[in-house]
C-alpha cells in the first residue's frame, strides 16, 4: 500500500476479496476513506438492497476492514450488536 491509508484500495484490505470489491464497486465504494465514510451497516444495506445476497460474514468483513484486523477477529458481542443494529434498522424501514 502506498500513499495514506484512507486511499487504500479496496482490493487491498483485510477480508475483501474480489466478489466483494465488485459489490462494493456497485454501489461506488472503492477505497477505505469511501468504506469509513458509509460505514459498514449501510454498505452492507446498500448490497442487498442492489440485488446481491451478502452473508453477515461480509458485515463482520467489512467490520474488520475498517478496524484492520481479520474478520473472525471482530467480537462475539460486537457481532451480536451488529445484527440487532441490522434488524432495527431494517424493521425501521418496513
Amino acid at each position: 500500500m502506498t500513499g495514506k491509508p484512507e486511499d487504500t484500495k479496496i482490493s487491498q484490505l483485510k477480508n475483501l476479496g474480489p466478489k466483494s470489491a465488485e459489490w462494493l464497486a456497485a454501489i461506488d465504494i472503492h477505497t477505505l476513506a469511501d468504506l469509513r465514510t458509509i460505514g459498514a451497516i449501510t454498505a452492507y444495506e446498500k448490497i442487498k438492497r442492489t440485488g446481491f445476497n451478502p452473508s453477515l460474514n461480509l458485515l463482520y468483513a467489512l467490520v474488520g476492514a475498517i478496524d484492520n484486523i481479520h474478520w473472525t477477529e471482530v467480537k462475539k458481542q460486537q457481532k451480536h450488536d451488529l445484527v440487532l443494529l441490522l434488524d432495527a434498522r431494517t424493521d425501521l424501514e418496513i
